[in-house]
């Protein structure tokens, strides 16, 4: 499929930008900016910048979270998984591997509602795997039975269990995708966390939300991790992490 690669919060030139709209839309991709449409077997180079105001900020931990997605149409993009974290660190604060300092661990969660219908491989699965009919998928609710809840692209705790130390400094990188509802509440049994210098145990992510929270991990045992949506919930945005003595 043609696609691109679009970055939150970094800088970029027009070339770099990754994004197909407005008159861009109205007429065939254009040959000279070939970051906006890259074909399948294209190889492009995307040169993105790290100024002061795309790092931390004031009231930041020392490390945050953007992200990066397919824009080239971007609803079919993102359902095909098209989308990926970016982490930007204080200028001195990590180590030689790039890890921050100050953490001992961290885990990135991707919240997401995939509605594969929408995914630009729904249907060359269809087909492959000659399960239904083509008149079957014209029939009413039948893209409900393809929404997904996931963390991470996994449903009902089957993602692999995220472990840590009592004590350990964790840091947490939450984001989510763009569809309509994906509205969440990652929420921790067990623990708290830091976020935004408050203590919480649960926290909001809107449609492409980024958010950073730290923990200290203080209570042994596996516990629940899930989002507090109701329906999202329900139908399997629910994962396991342990905490080690």
């Amino acid at each position: 499929i043609i696609c691109n690669m679009h970055p939150h919060g970094l800088a970029y030139d027009k070339e770099s930008e990754g994004a197909y709209y407005g008159d861009k839309a109205l007429a065939p991709p254009d040959a000279t900016m070939k970051g906006d449409a890259v074909r399948p077997g294209e190889i492009f180079t995307y040169t993105w910048a790290v100024p002061e105001r795309a790092g931390p900020g004031p009231g930041d931990t020392s490390s945050i979270l953007w992200m990066y997605h397919s824009h080239f149409i971007e609803s079919r993009d993102m359902n095909s998984g098209l989308f990926g974290p970016i982490i930007i660190s204080r200028r001195g604060s990590t180590k030689r591997d790039g890890t921050p300092k100050d953490v001992d661990r961290e885990f990135i969660v991707a919240f997401a509602n995939f509605d594969e219908t929408s995914s630009a491989y729904f249907s060359l699965n269809i087909v492959h795997d000659q399960k239904y009919p083509a008149s079957t998928i014209t029939k009413p609710n039948f893209a409900k039975a393809f929404e997904y809840f996931t963390m991470n692209g996994y449903i009902r705790g089957t993602m692999p269990l995220l472990t840590m130390k009592k004590g350990e400094r964790v840091r947490w990188y939450l984001m989510a995708n763009s569809n309509e509802d994906d509205v969440h509440a990652p929420h921790w049994h067990g623990q708290t966390v830091l976020s935004s210098h408050m203590r919480m145990d649960t926290v909001n992510l809107g449609p492409m939300g980024m958010m950073v929270v730290d923990m200290v991990p203080d209570n042994p045992g596996t516990w629940l991790f899930h989002c507090h949506v109701n329906e999202h919930l329900n139908n399997g945005m629910y994962a396991l992490f342990r905490v080690t003595p």
